[in-house]
């Protein structure tokens, strides 16, 4: 069977020279639908096909939505279980912990601002974010470790799990 585009093609052409012929209008029109039952049926056969395929892209969709649901979920496990086993480490003075599998430890991450109030904060170390005015931390953070007091911040070190 023809493609679609080969019909639609040999169609447009037959049409032309019919409508350039001393054909009358009736010959024409019986010319061309008798050519047509093979446009008409590949028309409907590449309509099912984008159907299908829309029904399958729909499938992937729901697919995909489900597994983001199911990985959020995992990814909020993972988190409760290592702040489990960090507060776990820290309350009992364990550090390090090695095993044949991985070594677990408590390393201390990289200063951060907290800030403590925003609307504390003066207007030098605030940065303009679109429709949005909120705290510059690196900025903040680089006065306040060179000395300079930001009124209602402070810098804090927290800790997290590393497992190698």
């Amino acid at each position: 069977m023809n493609s679609l585009y080969d019909i639609a093609a040999e169609y447009r052409e037959i049409a032309e020279k019919l409508n350039d012929s001393d054909f009358d209008e009736q010959t024409i029109a019986d010319t061309l639908e008798g050519m047509s039952g093979d446009l008409v049926q590949k028309c409907t056969n590449v309509g099912f096909f984008i159907r299908n395929m829309e029904a399958e892209s729909e499938a992937m969709k729901a697919a995909e939505e489900s597994i983001a649901k199911r990985r959020a979920t995992r990814d909020s496990k993972i988190k409760r279980m290592k702040d489990y086993l960090l507060n776990a480490m820290i309350s009992t003075g364990k550090t390090k912990i090695e095993s044949p599998w991985f070594v677990l430890s408590v390393r201390n991450n990289q200063e951060s601002v907290v800030v403590d109030a925003d609307s504390q904060i003066p207007e030098g170390f605030m940065r303009m974010i679109p429709a949005k005015y909120e705290p510059d931390k690196v900025l903040i953070k680089k006065a306040i470790q060179s000395g300079i007091e930001v009124e209602g911040c402070h810098l804090a070190r927290s800790q997290s799990l590393q497992i190698k």
